[in-house]
């Protein structure tokens, strides 16, 4: 088994979250989950982010504070498909996008990506969205909430 570390973007406009829009092969249909990806040897976490959201929504984004850590240990968790091994950290950050940025769109989206879209945070609880604590992000945002969920769906 090894262990991916992944940088993922808080990116909020108004009462609106950035989300990248998934369609799965194995069964979950449409899902939806933070700008970011799988760190790169030599990269540092605010590298990968930067890059990851040139790739995923074709904007630069400004990297700030850590906001907090999730595990996922693929196999303690009813989920279909390969990659039952998997063991990965997300380590999410609250970003901004930079005044000079490009429109939002798609660079080299990863292969189940299927588009971006800002999601109201009226609206969030009822979306498919991984990690499932983004269901409840208002109440994440406005409380203090502890830095590492653990191992968590």
């Amino acid at each position: 088994m090894t262990i991916q570390i992944s940088a993922k973007a808080l990116i909020l406009s108004g009462n609106d979250v950035l989300l990248i829009k998934n369609e799965d092969r194995y069964g979950v249909g449409t899902w939806y989950c933070l700008p970011g990806g799988v760190q790169w040897p030599g990269e540092t976490l605010v590298e990968t982010l930067q890059r990851e959201c040139r790739e995923e929504t074709s904007l630069e984004v400004i990297v700030g504070p850590l906001l907090w850590v999730r595990e996922f240990l693929r196999d303690r968790h009813q989920i279909t498909g390969p990659g039952l091994l998997e063991h990965k950290i997300e380590v999410m950050f609250k970003c901004s996008v930079n005044k000079d940025s490009p429109k939002l769109g798609t660079g080299a989206p990863d292969s189940s990506q299927i588009g971006v879209e800002w999601v109201s945070l009226d609206n969030i609880s009822e979306t498919n969205v991984f990690p499932k604590k983004l269901q409840n992000l208002r109440e994440l945002l406005e409380k203090d909430f502890p830095v590492y969920w653990g191992d968590t769906l």
